[in-house]
């Protein structure tokens, strides 16, 4: 089986098949290059309860698969950000794309967003990189 794992396609481990591999229901990555940290820090503006309803029913995933991006992990946090969004782009205007339609579909709520690309996935989703030594590369 072969998995991306960041900077190209390896061989992965037996178990790998747990990896999410679908994007956008197709079954493959449509040339999905990158893996994308996405952090917001939100402003002290209370949060009206439509907001609130429209993150709880999930209609940022839906709007952003329009525009082929898969969303991996979405979490609420403490610390410097409020919310960090992994997810899947073709390349760093589809990443960018992202980043404005979250700050649209919250107007008044974001104070400030990074966007990271990963450069090389050690472990994911459990199952360690059988070519980790590669990060010597990047070191």
């Amino acid at each position: 089986m072969t998995a991306e794992w960041g900077y190209g396609k390896t061989e992965a481990p037996s178990g790998a098949e747990s990896l999410p591999r679908k994007r956008g229901g197709t079954g493959d990555y449509k040339g999905a290059a990158l893996i994308v940290i996405f952090m917001a820090k939100r402003t002290t503006k209370k949060v009206e309860d439509d907001t609130i309803n429209e993150i709880v029913s999930r209609k940022l995933e839906k709007v952003v698969a329009e525009i082929g991006i898969t969303i991996e992990n979405s979490s609420y946090v403490h610390g410097e950000y409020d919310w960090v969004i992994t997810f899947t782009a073709e390349d760093i205007r589809q990443a960018k794309k992202f980043s404005d339609t979250f700050v649209a579909m919250h107007p008044g709520y974001i104070e400030k967003v990074t966007i990271m690309q990963t450069l090389m996935c050690i472990k994911k989703q459990y199952v360690l990189n059988p070519e980790k030594m590669k990060l010597k590369e990047f070191l």
